[in-house]
């Protein structure tokens, strides 16, 4: 079965391209960009889209930089009912670390 063109998913939302942003505007974009593919596959039911790749990791702050090694891994997860990201180094939160 050949898939309509319109179905196919923006260009935008298969990969996220965080090069050059602070470490809040990374973060921030990172959030839009993953609650922008979860609208779009609740509003295509029954179409996944491919896994998330990005071109880049959350930069350093400069303030973690003193007290806590960082990997810049950082990850979408449910957590009471909400999505949060967290770094997958140290399971923090944005805000935590």
């Amino acid at each position: 079965m050949r898939r309509r063109v319109g179905d196919a998913p923006p260009e935008e939302l298969l990969v996220f391209d965080g090069r050059g942003l602070s470490t809040a505007e990374w973060t921030e974009a990172y959030e839009l960009w993953v609650d922008a593919r979860d609208q779009w596959e609740a509003d295509h039911v029954g179409t996944v889209l491919p896994e998330k790749q990005t071109l880049s990791n959350c930069p350093f702050d400069s303030m973690s930089m003193l007290g806590l090694p960082h990997s810049g891994a950082w990850s979408r997860v449910r957590e009471n009912g909400e999505d949060v990201t967290k770094c997958g180094a140290h399971n923090l939160t944005v805000e935590e670390h």
